[in-house]
């Protein structure tokens, strides 16, 4: 929905232009917004990646995407400035420079979405992780990895 807006976005600043929606469609100039939606655009387009519906999936797939997604915002935001994931927003870079703002406002954005993810996904307990690995794959484990509870 929001890379569909993005897209249609000149066409929407022209119908606030005709409704006379003056202060929405200054909002939507503002190269902030253009940026920073670019960005939420790609961010979005991340999450909806992970899949984390539908059937002929287990819990372990999806805990498996979910730290796969939280070490990808890890290395976003070690990679501050590097706009290679992000194809909206380094497409729009093409055209013009970036307002000074974006790097902070990205950094502290992608800071808070790994704190968040943190708080909704904890990381399990090394003993509990070392459980799960044999039901991951089974026949990649050696007896050594293996608990003995469960030998």
């Amino acid at each position: 929905m929001l890379g569909r807006l993005f897209e249609l976005r000149l066409e929407v600043m022209k119908f606030l232009a005709n409704k006379g929606q003056h202060e929405h469609l200054a909002a939507m100039k503002a190269d902030n917004y253009v940026f920073e939606t670019a960005y939420l655009v790609d961010i979005f387009a991340s999450l909806n990646k992970l899949k984390l519906q539908g059937s002929n999936r287990h819990v372990l797939a999806f805990h498996d995407s979910i730290d796969a997604f939280k070490a990808k915002l890890v290395l976003w935001h070690t990679c501050t400035g590097n706009t290679v994931s992000f194809p909206t927003l380094t497409e729009l870079l093409e055209d013009k420079p970036a307002p000074g703002s974006l790097v902070a406002t990205s950094t502290e954005h992608l800071s808070d979405l790994i704190t968040e993810l943190g708080c909704y996904f904890p990381e399990l307990p090394s003993g509990k992780n070392k459980m799960l690995n044999i039901t991951r794959n089974p026949f990649q484990r050696t007896v050594e990895e293996i608990l003995k509870e469960l030998q």
